[in-house]
């Protein structure tokens, strides 16, 4: 039925000029043609109701998509927040074992050194941090500043 449609709203104006145009002739040899008259106005109205609702189908369509492309972006977003606070979680935990691994092995050099390299883990890369949402239940939205993280492949 789109289809039609979509045809009729293209064909029907061709053929009210085409109407028009053989109205024109006939006039000029003086035939009365009201009956003429009347269809070329009833193709126009025709025409415009065919417009009207070939335009209310695409703008449906497009409002659908639309939505699943919002939708879209919100998963995405979800996903990325959620990467966020992992990888927060992943830093608070490196400097709480950075931190034990220095206490435990206070005097050893090699503990000095791997709680050196733990510190320095690739966790801020110098980019400005990324500000999330976060949404806890039963408390209001409050925002989280969170530090990039370095992604190598």
């Amino acid at each position: 039925m789109g289809e039609f449609i979509d045809f009729a709203v293209v064909v029907l104006p061709t053929v009210i000029a085409v109407l028009s145009v053989l109205v024109a002739i006939k006039l000029t040899k003086g035939e009365r043609l009201q009956g003429w008259w009347v269809l070329i106005i009833v193709l126009g109205i025709g025409a415009s109701i065919l417009t009207w609702v070939s335009q209310s189908r695409a703008r449906n369509e497009h409002d659908k998509e639309l939505g699943a492309q919002r939708q879209g972006q919100s998963e995405l977003r979800t996903k990325l927040d959620e990467s966020l606070l992992s990888r927060e979680y992943m830093r608070g935990q490196l400097e709480s074992l950075s931190l034990m691994v220095r206490r435990t092995g206070a005097g050893d050099p090699g503990m000095k050194r791997l709680s050196d390299s733990i510190a320095k883990l690739p966790l801020n890369n110098g980019e400005r941090p990324h500000v999330i949402s976060v949404v806890v239940p039963h408390a209001s939205e409050f925002q989280i500043p969170s530090y990039p993280v370095a992604i190598s492949n």
